[in-house]
């Protein structure tokens, strides 16, 4: 038999035998980079401290443990520090990591450890001021503006508090407003600071502004007094605090709504408006409503819980998150 016959076919199809292997070696131990870089969580602060600077992002490389994966997400990684039992101070801590989908194995991150400092928290009191947006309806004025609180407490890093001294919220009008209102406002970072909402709590986080409209008065017995713009105000108003509350099939996973109850101000006789307070009415939240994250509070979705005859005129806020 001889050994040489078709010796350069036996040595090609060799060859690429070899290249194949390598290359099927080479795709199944193929370390990949996620493109995006990772943040990392603290876990266990000890309560009244602060991580004083910015972490790091985290960059993974990982393998694919199956063919024909697709690209993890970031949700499928989870990255964190344990500051458990830590007081002030500086510290050196290992990034832990770990992923959701067991097909996937993580080779390495970058960087593996972090310098952190734990400082404590400093707050103070700030003031709020209010300031009226457009007019009310033609015929009427705003008299009085009216806040249930004057000051709120916020607290962050003492760099970061430092940078507020007061609170500007604004009350938009929209020119069809001719009875008095309540309405609640979050309070947020003033727009010209350059913080991001984590870097400072707000305690409350919201305030009742109440607004006292009155109907402007003639001046000029001869003047005309039909305008159509201007309605007649015969009927009583009441603002009322009601309760948010969801539909009973959602309603083991639903954390919690922000705000959890609103303001209603309702239209009605003396003594029907008597009769009614807070737990007349229910706002009940339905899954189909909800609408990434944010439920548009419609009236029709208040339900009222006495046979009385009054009219829901508005509420406030207008929209509330819904948190799973």
């Amino acid at each position: 038999m001889n050994i040489y016959k078709y010796l350069n076919i036996k040595v090609l199809a060799f060859l690429s035998a070899i290249i194949l292997w390598f290359f099927v070696v080479g795709v199944e131990n193929y370390v990949f980079v996620f493109p995006q870089s990772l943040e990392i969580k603290v876990l266990n602060l000890t309560p009244g401290l602060i991580v004083a600077q910015k972490l790091p992002t985290v960059k993974v490389n990982y393998k694919l443990l199956e063919k024909n994966l697709n690209t993890p997400n970031i949700s499928d990684f989870d990255l964190s520090i344990n500051t458990l039992g830590l007081s002030e101070g500086n510290y050196q801590l290992p990034v832990y990591y770990s992923i959701k989908n067991p097909k996937i194995n993580i080779v390495s991150i970058e960087p593996e450890t972090v310098t952190i400092e734990l400082v404590k928290l400093a707050s103070k009191e700030v003031e709020i001021k209010s300031k009226v947006q457009g007019k009310p309806m033609l015929g009427f004025e705003v008299q009085k503006v009216s806040l249930r609180q004057n000051n709120v407490k916020i607290t962050g890093l003492q760099s970061n508090i430092d940078k507020i001294n007061s609170l500007n919220i604004d009350i938009n009008l929209e020119g069809q407003e001719k009875n008095d209102f309540s309405k609640i406002i979050n309070l947020k970072i003033p727009e010209n600071i350059n913080l991001k909402t984590e870097d400072i709590t707000f305690e409350p986080n919201t305030v009742q502004v109440d607004v006292k409209i009155n109907k402007i008065e003639e001046k000029n017995n001869n003047q005309n007094t039909n305008d159509d713009n201007v309605i007649p105000d015969n009927n009583n108003k009441k603002t009322v605090m009601v309760d948010v509350v969801a539909e009973d099939k959602i309603k083991s996973a639903v954390r919690e709504f922000v705000p959890n109850n609103i303001l209603l101000t309702i239209e009605g006789n003396e003594e029907d408006l008597k009769q009614i307070n807070g737990q007349s009415f229910k706002l009940k939240i339905h899954e189909k409503d909800i609408i990434n994250g944010f439920y548009e509070i419609k009236l029709s979705d208040i339900i009222s819980l006495l046979d009385l005859k009054i009219k829901m005129l508005e509420v406030s806020p207008s929209k509330i998150a819904v948190k799973f």
